[in-house]
């Protein structure tokens, strides 16, 4: 798990009625109401509030990073880039890179706060590499199996289903490189 931080950190809710699918709530947006690792989230409005109505039963879709230009909970906008760089010394910020979501299925009265974790939407790599003796390299490729898709350009995630649309654009490999020799 990592930080979340009061000032910054917004999630996304979507909601949709279990057995009509109507949508109930539309990119209600959170805020982290501390900065710690279980940090509780609340509507910054009461436009924001997720409101059940007796007997209903709503599946809850969160996101991470909120985005004011997610109107479709079926189609969010998702890339992995299959030319990446990195930054000698400097660990990738796998909160930063991502997009987190997590479904919760079917909820009827909010009692208490929901306890959740967000998982990332796709995978997250990281590599190391050792050497007992000095060693240099400015890239490398990472392969898929032929047909396998391991970037694309303009795809998307379905919140509810958590099915990844890759759009027309995909790439079998990735090729992470340094901006400089390591």
């Amino acid at each position: 798990s990592f930080p979340w931080f009061a000032s910054s950190d917004r999630i996304g809710v979507y909601a949709r009625k279990s057995d009509s699918g109507e949508i109930t709530v539309r990119n209600a947006c959170l805020a982290a109401y501390s900065s710690t690792t279980t940090s509780l989230f609340k509507p910054l409005s009461d436009a924001s509030g997720i409101e059940l109505s007796d007997g209903d039963k709503l599946d809850l879709s969160l996101y991470y990073p909120f985005r004011t230009s997610c109107d479709k909970p079926e189609s969010l906008p998702l890339s992995i880039p299959s030319e990446q760089t990195v930054t000698p010394g400097r660990e990738p910020s796998f909160k930063q890179d991502n997009i987190f979501t997590c479904t919760i299925p079917a909820v009827g009265a909010i009692e208490a706060p929901l306890e959740t974790e967000l998982l990332p939407a796709a995978a997250y790599l990281r590599i190391s590499i050792s050497s007992s003796s000095p060693a240099y390299f400015s890239s490398f490729r990472l392969e898929g199996s032929q047909g396998s898709v391991l970037a694309f350009t303009e795809g998307s995630f379905d919140l509810f289903t958590g099915a990844i649309d890759s759009g027309e654009e995909t790439y079998d490999t990735i090729g992470p490189s340094s901006e400089t020799s390591v």
